[in-house]
């Protein structure tokens, strides 16, 4: 159920080279008007389900857009996943939505604090200030040092499988679908947990944007392993 907006989809280049390290070039995309927020929030506003708030802004959306559409969903009793960095992180996680899943950088940066002091134990307990505005989980991604999942009482340390690796782009979206897949479902967090590794790693075994199928995806969540931190 799309908003249409005047000016064309951004177009994003992902870039691989021999050593398959990552160049992203990613447009702006068109302007929004005030308007058009107003045309999305009416139409969130008589949504159903499970809201995501993933990724970046085009020009003319203001950074406290991913917090009043949290209060918007909120009122309707819809559970929200955040996956957003920047102001759009800083702003959103205080209306306190139910996921949130920031990789190690973007902890550091809302931090302050070197990436490379960030070790297992920092992490937790700065995801678990995160919670303060009322969220429930934080996932902290980290590319191939594996995952974490904190709640209030518990922390899941989840190493990355040893994968035929092909692409990064695509897998922290995977891993949301995972994440909303698992809200919707009603999982457990060991189960949350392998579902969410499991399609994130599919989708670093595709070239491109192209998920893994059903199969795969299978074959992976036998293989995730977990250990409480």
């Amino acid at each position: 159920d799309f908003v249409e907006i005047r000016g064309n989809t951004r177009t994003n280049l992902k870039v691989l080279d021999a050593a398959m390290t990552l160049t992203e070039l990613n447009e702006a995309g068109p302007a929004c008007s005030a308007d058009d927020i107003r045309r999305l929030e009416e139409t969130l506003a008589a949504a159903e389900g499970i809201l995501v708030l993933s990724g970046n802004v085009g020009p003319g959306v203001p950074e406290d857009i991913y917090r009043r559409l949290t209060e918007t969903a909120q009122r309707r009793g819809l559970q929200v996943i955040l996956d957003a960095d920047g102001g759009l992180f800083r702003e959103g996680i205080q209306a306190g939505p139910d996921v949130i899943k920031p990789n190690r950088f973007e902890l550091s940066q809302y931090f302050g604090m070197p990436e490379e002091t960030l070790d297992t134990d920092t992490m937790i307990s700065l995801a678990r200030q995160l919670m303060e505005a009322g969220t429930r989980l934080v996932v902290i991604s980290m590319g191939e040092d594996g995952s974490l999942f904190v709640t209030a009482d518990r922390a899941l340390v989840l190493p990355a499988l040893k994968i035929p690796f092909q692409s990064a782009v695509g897998a922290g979206d995977a891993m949301v679908a995972g994440l909303a897949c698992s809200l919707e479902q009603g999982l457990d967090l060991e189960q949350t947990a392998v579902l969410a590794v499991a399609l994130s790693a599919g989708a670093c075994m595709t070239e491109g944007t192209q998920p893994a199928d059903a199969v795969a995806v299978e074959d992976l969540k036998v293989r995730v392993t977990w250990e409480e931190a």
